[in-house]
């Protein structure tokens, strides 16, 4: 297994906007163009997304650190994106790809993420602690 930074891969934008809006449009119910998103963040080095390979090269999963998640927020930098692809769950990749994020020394302290219920056990689990619950069963975590 190896992780790469998209800035070193950036022709693979176009396969992360497919993953992204497969995975998390119907959550936002907007209009998104997840590509435009990604290169102007990366134009702007204001995110840093990971890709998860396996030896073949095969990709697995994917994380990502954006500087400001929410414009109303006085929360940052963000966790978000984190994907493993649906045949590659419950072996460890999530936890893989977090801690890579966790062990990057340029990445400012502490970083913040917002989840779905479903998915607040894992962040628990990887020592995240809870912030907020909102009304709409979202979570607020932070890592120090």
């Amino acid at each position: 297994m190896f992780i790469v930074r998209l800035q070193d891969i950036p022709h693979w934008s176009s396969f992360l906007k497919r993953i992204y809006v497969q995975e998390w449009l119907d959550h936002y119910q907007q209009e998104w163009d997840g590509v435009n998103t990604i290169e102007e963040d990366l134009a702007l080095n204001q995110s840093t997304i990971y890709l998860l390979f396996d030896n073949r090269y095969h990709f697995v999963g994917t994380v990502a650190v954006l500087d400001q998640d929410m414009k109303d927020s006085p929360h940052s930098p963000w966790l978000t994106c984190l994907y493993v692809e649906p045949s590659r769950r419950n072996f460890g990749y999530a936890r893989m790809l977090v801690n890579h994020v966790l062990q990057q020394t340029d990445i400012p302290r502490p970083l913040y993420l917002w989840c779905h219920e479903k998915n607040k056990g894992l962040y628990e689990h990887l020592g995240w602690s809870l912030v907020k619950q909102t009304e709409d069963h979202r979570w607020l975590f932070v890592h120090p």
